[in-house]
Parts: structure tokens; sequence; C-alpha cells
């Protein structure tokens, strides 16, 4: 399973509850399916427009004024020579890669039938591979786009689950099943039942690999959904239950106890990683789904705790994203007495860890979070003083030493080389986080998490650069979609373009983006996010006011990444599913 999974696939699990055994008389709904963020996608550094405070498109403002001397620091230039990310790439990483391209020619060429089979070939034959991972939102974002004709010619080719060996095939290969479902559903309800009732049939598959990946979450509930559709609840519940014992202590295991049986293991009873992630993000959205706010906050601490506990426990020389920032982010939830607790805690963390890696990428995560959109001014101060600390220790050499280290993924390797950049973004030195993302793309192709993440930042940093070059701004962000049509950042920076014409004036211009945001991407949060937007537009283009844009947009773009506060995109119901990624 690719560590960090696109997100399309999901859709799989979602429509299932959506068919009645006899008769699919409506689409009720469609569930989110949000590709999880990169890793360093929190960065609050890189988004914050020029009325949502501290300004980064404002280098007079005092707030983001650099505090450490550039002189005092090595030249970047120099730097980024001594570095070097990857070795000549093996034979095999060279087939996928062209098989990749291969797939992607076929897509911008318009022959988007044998894109999607392409895809759905290279998932299966190269898993666990940065391409195999872009392959998976590619196919879901390309389906979403065909027409009639071509879904019947989909039809015709798409293989048989049985002739399919991973699970990430199979999942998209059931996410060809829902969405013809859904084409179906008013016009042949009888015919989009049975494709409903193959995605059932399917199902089981799910729950013999990756027993640690949190978007069992979604699985086993929409599973147990389906199954009292089909008049097989119990005896669904009673193969579960009976599954789990047969399972080594791991989070399916965990969850099919909580859920099913009834009884919440001991979350120590899982040993992985992952595993208690997932239960920490179990937590998380039970909290966020509680409707009585003392069950809500016992939820968040759970999850709080449970991060701490992970975070406390990280070893120093085994880096890992996204621990102290969960720890907050739960502790967030929980109140503000919880929060200002979990950032003194994070902070004596620093003053008492020896300085590492794994310490670097803590104080990372806790500028970010100082730096949130609608933080109080005084953690804003300490978060960019955090960003100057960031590029202060970056000078004793660690940070070059994992980079080179062969013994840590090479993704994660690319994506520190990211967050070296961010940090020098995070104090308003754009020439040389520019320079760190230009050397990113060098070694790691635009599919994989750094080399997106790179390129969505330089678009960034670009706005920063000539934002009185409205036009300009606007095409950089649309070649960035047009290479990652898929990508967790694409909804956003076509919500960012909108932006762009709504401030020039042009309300049709910027309507028709967000129209195509809500149906390109009507999986995702953006679809939600541009909803109020395209009701004012509308308004605007109704009456024959352009109007001078949505400010209250404008606050929200934004960091690296989409516009959201400490809740993050897993908050929505089902985007807590993956453990990371494009």
């Amino acid at each position: 399973m690719p560590r960090f999974r696109a997100a399309s696939t999901r859709l799989f699990w979602s429509a299932i509850a959506l068919v009645s055994a006899v008769v699919l008389t409506a689409w009720v709904a469609t569930v989110k399916a949000e590709p999880s963020p990169p890793p360093d996608v929190a960065s609050g550094s890189l988004h914050r427009s020029s009325d949502a405070g501290p300004s980064a498109l404002n280098p007079e403002t005092p707030i983001l004024a650099p505090r450490v001397e550039l002189a005092s620091l090595q030249p970047v230039p120099d730097l980024l020579k001594s570095l070097t990310l990857t070795s000549t790439p093996t034979p095999a990483e060279v087939t996928v890669a062209d098989r990749f391209a291969q797939a992607e020619a076929k897509r911008v060429g318009g022959n988007p039938v044998d894109a999607v089979l392409d895809y759905i070939r290279l998932i299966d034959q190269f898993p666990d591979t940065p391409q195999a991972d872009a392959a998976d939102g590619r196919a879901g974002y390309v389906m979403n786009q065909l027409d009639a004709a071509q879904w019947e010619a989909l039809e015709a080719a798409v293989p048989d689950a049985k002739d399919l060996k991973t699970l990430d095939s199979i999942l998209v290969l059931g996410q060809f099943h829902v969405l013809c479902a859904r084409q179906l559903a008013q016009s042949d309800p009888a015919k989009a039942a049975q494709h409903i009732q193959t995605v059932y049939a399917m199902a089981w598959r799910a729950f013999e690999d990756d027993l640690d990946d949190d978007y069992k979450m979604t699985i086993v509930e929409e599973y147990l959904l389906a199954a009292e559709m089909l008049g097989k609840g119990a005896e669904t519940r009673a193969a579960l239950s009976a599954h789990a014992d047969t399972l080594p202590w791991c989070f399916t295991r965990w969850l099919i106890e909580a859920e099913i049986d009834g009884r919440e293991p001991d979350p120590a009873m899982v040993t992985s990683q992952e595993g208690l992630e997932s239960i920490r993000k179990y937590y998380l959205l039970k909290g966020r789904d509680a409707t009585e706010g003392p069950a809500a906050t016992a939820y968040f601490i759970k999850s709080r705790d449970l991060g701490k506990r992970m975070l406390e426990t990280q070893p120093a020389n085994e880096p890992r994203f996204n621990l102290a920032h969960a720890y907050l982010e739960a502790a967030h939830e929980a109140g503000p007495e919880s929060a200002a607790e979990a950032v003194a805690y994070v902070e004596k963390y620093l003053e008492t860890q020896p300085l590492s890696i794994m310490r670097w990428i803590v104080r990372y995560e806790l500028a970010v979070y100082l730096t949130r959109v609608g933080a109080p001014a005084e953690q804003t101060v300490a978060g960019f003083q955090h960003f100057d600390a960031m590029l202060v220790e970056a000078e004793e050499g660690f940070v070059e030493a994992a980079i080179q280290d062969t013994n840590i993924d090479v993704e994660l390797r690319g994506l520190l080389a990211c967050v070296w950049g961010h940090a020098f973004a995070g104090t308003n030195r754009v020439d040389e986080a520019v320079l760190f993302y230009d050397w990113v793309l060098e070694y790691c192709p635009v599919e994989t998490h750094p080399g997106e993440s790179a390129a969505y930042s330089k678009a960034v940093m670009y706005e920063r650069q000539h934002g009185y070059e409205k036009s300009a701004c606007a095409t950089v962000y649309e070649d960035f979609v047009a290479k990652h049509p898929s990508s967790y950042y694409a909804p956003h920076a076509k919500i960012r373009v909108a932006e762009i014409h709504a401030e020039q004036g042009d309300a049709a211009a910027a309507l028709a983006i967000y129209e195509e945001v809500a149906r390109d991407y009507q999986n995702r949060s953006a679809a939600d996010d541009v909803a109020s937007r395209v009701a004012e537009l509308e308004a605007d283009v109704r009456s024959g006011e352009t109007g001078d844009g949505n400010p209250e947009g404008a606050r929200e773009h934004r960091r690296h990444g989409p516009p959201r506060t400490i809740r993050t995109d897993d908050a929505s119901r089902i985007e807590h599913q993956r453990h990371g990624g494009n």
C-alpha cells in the first residue's frame, strides 16, 4: 500500500451505503474522498494574504522581518551544491516512471479511457511507488470527467477483480463500479444496483491487507451499512467479529472490537506507530462527530494524550512528521487551557531534547501551529521566531546529513528539503526558499510528494514576489493544476485563480472556475468551500455588478495547502482515511 495513499479510491466505500438490495432510486449523497496532505503541508507561513493579519506578501510587515542576519547563514547556493538526494535510478524505477509518463500522455492527449486502464495496471504492477500513488488519484479524477460513450468503453475494458493482485488496484476498480452506479442511478437503477453488489462482493478483501491503515474506519462503517441494506447485518457483524479474533493486534482488530463488539481495547495493545496513529485519528473523528460537548471533549483528550505519548516515545534519530502537529491539533480541540498546556509542553520538549532532526521537525510543526490563521498576535510572533530558530539550527549540519542519509526514505528526505525551504519562506526569504524548491524538483519527479509540494510552494512564492501581476500569478497556478490535476493542492490552486479573477472584477470568470471546482472535485472539501462564493458571485453576475472578489476567501489563502484551521482537512467525515499522501 503506498505510504501516502491517494484519496480518490475511498469513494469506493463511501457509495456502498447508497443502494438498496432491490432498487437504487437515487444517489443520496457523496461522501468526501479527500487526499491527505503530504506531511509538510502544514506550512502556515506560505499563504498569508495581506488582509489576514501579518502578511507574507508585504515585506514591510514587522512581524515577518527577518531576525537572523542572512550573512550569518551558509549561502544557500553553496549549500545546495553539496547536497545529493538520490543515486542513479534502478531499472524498475525507470520503468514505472516511463509507464506513468505514458499514461499521462494519454490523459493529456485526449484518450482518457486508455489512461485509466494504464493507471490501474500501473497500480497493480508497481505497488508502493510514488507513481502508483499518483496514478490512484489520476484514475479517479479522469473517471469523474468521462462522458457516456467513454463510460461504456471503459466498462467493456476494465479487468475483473480476480485478475488484480493488489488492494489498491481493486479499490480503483471498486471506484469505477461506484461511479457507474451513480451514472445509472436514475436511468437504470437495477443495473446500478448490480454495480454496487459487485462492490460489496469485493469488500472483504479490504480486511486482509494494510491492517493498521486508518481508512479502515470508513470501510467498516460503510460495509456495515451496506450489509444492513442487503439484510445481512447480523451475519456480517458476526463474521467481522470472528475475523478480528484471528488477527494479531492491529488497528483493524482494535476497531472491530471497539465498534462491533462494544469494548474499546487499551490502545497499548497496538504496537505499530501506524496503528497508534490510526487510533489517535479515530478518537479525533469521534470527538468531532459527538453531539454533546462533554463527550466530544473526552474523545479529544484521548486523542491528545495518545498523540503526546507518541511524541514522547519517538526516537530522536528517526524523523517522523505530524507527531507534534497531531498532539497540538487534539489539544486545540479540547479547549484553550488544553491548547496552552500543549504549547508549553512542546516548548519544553524543544528546550530539553538534544539537537536532532526529530526536534527540528517538532519545532517546524510548533511554528506552523503558532502562525495558523486567526492565531493571537503574540503566538504568531513566537511562531516566526521558531522559523528563525530552524534556520540557525540547520547550520549545525544535521539536516544536510539527514537529507543525504540513504537509510531514510527518499520521499521523506525530499520533504525535509521542502521544510527547509518553508523555514526560509516563513522568515520572508523568498529567493532562498525558491532555491530549495528548485533543488527538490531537480531530484523528485512532479508526481512524488516532495515534487508536488515544491511545485505548489513555488507557485505561492511567485505570487508573493509578483502579486501585483495578477494575470501572471493566475497562469502559474493554472500551470500547476495542469501538471497535478488530482493532487491535494489542485482545487485550492484553482480557487486561488478564481479569487484573482474576482479581485480583478471579473465575477463571471471566477464563477466559471468555482463551478469547475465543484464539478471536477465534487468529492473534496473544496467543493463545499466554493458553495458560498458561487452564490455571491451569481448574485453579482445577475445584478451586473463585478464586485471586488471575496475578501473572506482571500483571507483563507493561505498556507502551504488549502484553507484550513487547526482542524485540518481530515476534519471532514471521511477525510481521515489515509496516512498522509497525494
